[in-house]
């Protein structure tokens, strides 16, 4: 298997965000207990990047390449994953496609949703209390931003897709009506009254 320069720089980075992310929530080591041995492929479609997370000793290292060892592989496209990244885990599926066993990717995926880090206890030991504070409550006041400013974005585009270039149907266009007369089978007499 090769691997590139930009995949093992990418593992390399990840492996230390993990770390520093994992040591600001308090139970997101004792959720990876459950998940130890796991691993997943991810595939970054475009730049054609791909690494795997692996889950050991209460930690997620990330490994340059995909592995025959991979319990899943999810592929999608550099904005999918910001999309992901910005909903807090809630994503459209349609945009990802999953290989293998989806029970590790469901849990990998559950595992990153149900992350609460204390952004303030990791920015007061950067920048101190007061600052850290100030820091903490701009990060996720940005945070939300970005979730609101994603679904209005995706709904402004729905309804522009619906309404404006009429390329989507809408929820007038989709009911139907339907006409149902029973006939009886072929070859049986009708009965008459």
């Amino acid at each position: 298997m090769s691997e590139r320069p930009s995949e093992s720089l990418l593992a390399t980075g990840l492996t230390r965000a993990f770390a520093r992310l994992l040591s600001y929530d308090l139970h997101a080591r004792e959720r990876l207990d459950a998940m130890d041995g796991m691993v997943l492929g991810v595939v970054i479609s475009g730049p054609e990047l791909k690494f795997r997370l692996a889950v050991e000793d209460r930690r997620i290292e990330a490994l340059p390449g995909l592995d025959e060892g991979n319990g899943a592989t999810i592929s999608a496209t550099p904005g999918a994953f910001l999309a992901l990244a910005a909903r807090g885990g809630e994503t459209n599926v349609g945009q990802f496609k999953i290989e293998g066993d989806a029970d590790t990717a469901r849990r990998f995926q559950e595992f990153f949703a149900g992350l609460s880090p204390d952004w303030e206890e990791g920015l007061s030991q950067v920048f101190g209390d007061v600052i850290g504070f100030q820091a903490a409550r701009a990060v996720r006041g940005g945070l939300e931003w970005m979730r609101q400013a994603g679904r209005s974005l995706a709904e402004n585009l729905s309804e522009y897709l619906r309404e404006e270039s009429r390329q989507l149907v809408t929820k007038r266009k989709r009911k139907v009506r339907w006409h149902f007369e029973p006939h009886p089978p072929a070859g049986m007499a009708q009965r008459g009254g």
